[in-house]
């Protein structure tokens, strides 16, 4: 099952449009497999310019769970 980030780590979708005002919740990261640490809109300083949609960034680390099914022979 793939994991919206931001709503994953912050309960809502993270809003990054427009970028100079972000008010909709336009673009995602989709994860599977890993848990997410850190989610955030990069909106300010140099990002701000860079498009109408804001940066979205998300760090994340790998969450696997071995089953019964792939033990190590």
């Amino acid at each position: 099952l793939m994991k919206d980030a931001g709503l994953s780590l912050h309960g809502r979708k993270l809003r990054t449009f427009p970028s100079a005002l972000p008010v909709f919740p336009l673009d995602r990261i989709y994860l599977r497999g890993f848990k997410v640490l850190k989610a955030h809109v990069l909106n300010k300083g140099p990002w701000k310019d860079v498009s109408d949609h804001a940066a979205f960034q998300a760090e994340a680390e790998y969450d696997w769970v071995p089953s019964p099914a792939s033990k190590v022979l």
